[in-house]
């Protein structure tokens, strides 16, 4: 009996990180971290840190993936109509909305303290910015999910 439950535990786990897999839409987010790290390595001119290439990868990595969750939150409605993303794992029910803007805010804590801890003022100012303009994303989906409506001048109804 202790194995049945342990096996269903594994595959509950492995159902869910797949979701969360695909919900960094990962083909998305290694193209914009292939665009950063092209990006440093033209920037370096032969001069590369490979400890940094590797951090600033995976942290733009991050934030694309957090990113493109909250943009599928916000969306989530109107995934489920269209043939070609009602297969995602908000609109399927295998994630919930709480547990996407959990998983998007922490990808995105864990780019901004790789950025802070492993690269310059700059970098991190520059991510600092990009997140910010992504904010009005976070704020609405929040709403959303509090069930909030909003107006387009960004105040709650």
């Amino acid at each position: 009996m202790m194995a049945q439950s342990q096996t269903l535990d594994l595959l509950t786990f492995a159902y869910k990180a797949k979701a969360f897999w695909e919900l960094l839409k990962p083909r998305l987010s290694m193209l914009v971290a292939f665009s950063v790290a092209f990006g440093y390595g033209l920037a370096t001119r032969g001069e590369m840190d490979w400890v940094i290439l590797s951090t600033l990868t995976l942290a733009a990595f991050l934030l694309s993936g957090a990113s493109v969750a909250v943009n599928q939150v916000i969306e989530k409605d109107y995934d489920k109509l269209m043939e070609r993303t009602k297969s995602r794992p908000i609109p399927t029910n295998r994630l919930s909305v709480s547990e996407a803007l959990i998983f998007a805010g922490l990808c995105g804590l864990v780019s901004f303290f790789l950025l802070w801890r492993f690269t310059n003022v700059l970098t991190l100012a520059t991510h600092a910015q990009l997140s910010a303009l992504r904010a009005h994303e976070w704020r609405h989906a929040i709403y959303r999910v509090a069930g909030l409506r909003i107006k387009f001048d960004g105040g709650a109804a």
